[in-house]
């Protein structure tokens, strides 16, 4: 099994060395499986033409002498001549018979298939042919094959040793010069940051051929080259970006801060603060945006700890009256919008009716992730006179909870008001299904 690039899901992976040494092997073994039968084709027509050249020889010198011994009834000097024919390569047995039915022979006497070729004896007398017995050769064609298999079955071991060290060869040196170099320039891109695409590749090899792997490790580094060009321009855009809209938002804040310090109203003045405040929470966000160089996340805890800071200066509440316990996690732009302006609005709320009617009044902020329902839960707990229970009951509410409930709805989540001993309210938020180390519940 391998890693897949970036620290995904293990994928199986196959081998290029393996796949075209074993291709090398199957083609090498089949030419030379080839070149066995033919060269078996071309043995075994040999070892035919060497027979037919005996029964030639045969018919040429020895018949004549069968013929006279036969003639002259010399039966000694026949059986020594049937015994020098049964000699011959390939002849497993020779039997003379004569025109009275006397047979002699010689060889194996075995009930093994045998070829039988049959020649006429025939004395010459007087001008006329008088057969005078009939000569039988029998040969061993399983024989003759089985010794041409034998003669080829060490060309063929050979050939299968050739083909195995070759193979290995081919491997060792495929390995060296391609496989080797190929893992190890993936693994070097493996482990590359984007923060290292302006440091070029190099292939990993005692020698810097000029070839195609070389052309491709050049290739990649000019696209790295050019896509670390490009990053760094989006960054600056992405950031410049930010930071006007941060810049805009700060201005707008600033406007109804004005605002709210010239009405006479106090019920304005209170609720231009409250804008106010709502949108320092997004000009935060854009701040740890604009801070972090991270456009895609914000870390919650700094967050939540500016958000309640911003809150006690505005407020101007004792600083240990909100305590909180919030873990060190990252989230996406959006839910970290969404979940800053929500703990804006229901700290501010715990303040206002906790802290501010009672001397001792206290919040507690919660935010933990859990991961079997793979949420995060974000609690706001006070000592308080609790909720009316209209607001509990969901048929009253006010601008900052009718918001909360916006944002909430928004993200999938859910929102439950309760009292305990003062006011408890309850947010639960899906998760993103990446980057994000849930804890279990406790």
């Amino acid at each position: 099994m391998s890693r897949a690039p970036g620290g995904g899901q293990s994928i199986r992976r196959s081998s290029i060395g393996t796949r075209f040494t074993v291709g090398t092997l199957v083609l090498v073994f089949t030419i030379s499986l080839v070149a066995s039968v033919i060269e078996g084709t071309l043995s075994y027509r040999r070892e035919v033409n060497r027979l037919n050249q005996v029964l030639s020889q045969i018919r040429e010198s020895h018949i004549p002498s069968l013929v006279s011994s036969l003639w002259l009834t010399d039966h000694s000097l026949l059986q020594l001549q049937i015994d020098a024919i049964a000699r011959f390569p390939y002849v497993s047995r020779v039997e003379v018979e004569d025109i009275d039915g006397t047979l002699l022979c010689s060889g194996s006497s075995g009930q093994e298939p045998l070829q039988a070729i049959t020649e006429k004896l025939e004395y010459a007398h007087r001008g006329s042919e008088l057969e005078i017995g009939e000569l039988r050769i029998y040969i061993d064609q399983v024989g003759l094959r089985r010794g041409v298999a034998k003669e080829l079955l060490p060309a063929f071991a050979g050939h299968i040793l050739v083909i195995i060290a070759v193979t290995i060869i081919i491997l060792l040196f495929f390995r060296k010069q391609i496989a080797s170099p190929l893992e190890s320039l993936a693994a070097d891109l493996e482990q590359r940051t984007t923060a290292q695409l302006d440091i070029p590749l190099v292939l990993h090899r005692r020698v810097d051929y000029p070839d195609e792997l070389q052309v491709l490790v050049g290739s990649i580094n000019i696209l790295r080259s050019r896509l670390d060009a490009y990053l760094k321009e989006r960054e600056l855009l992405v950031a410049e970006i930010h930071h006007r809209i941060k810049n805009d938002i700060t201005f707008i804040k600033s406007l109804l801060v004005l605002q709210a310090g010239q009405t006479e109203s106090p019920e304005v003045s209170l609720a231009l603060n409250e804008a106010g405040q709502r949108v320092s929470v997004m000009a935060r966000i854009y701040e740890r945006l604009y801070g972090d160089d991270d456009f895609l996340e914000v870390a919650l805890r700094p967050l939540v700890e500016q958000v309640i800071q911003d809150l006690l200066e505005l407020s101007g509440l004792p600083p240990d009256c909100i305590t909180m316990q919030v873990e060190e996690i990252s989230l996406p732009t959006k839910l970290s919008l969404g979940i800053g302006i929500i703990l804006n609005e229901l700290v501010t709320n715990a303040a206002k009716y906790a802290v501010k009617s009672t001397a001792t009044g206290h919040v507690t902020v919660t935010i933990l992730v859990y991961a079997p329902e793979n949420t995060i839960e974000m609690k706001v707990v006070d000592d308080g006179p609790g909720l009316p229970e209209d607001v509990v009951s969901g048929i009253r509410k006010g601008y900052g909870l009718t918001i909360v409930d916006a944002l909430v709805a928004q993200h999938h989540g859910s929102i439950v008001f309760a009292n305990e001993s003062g006011s408890v309210v309850t947010v639960r938020l899906p998760l993103p299904a990446a980057g994000i180390e849930p804890k279990q519940a406790g």
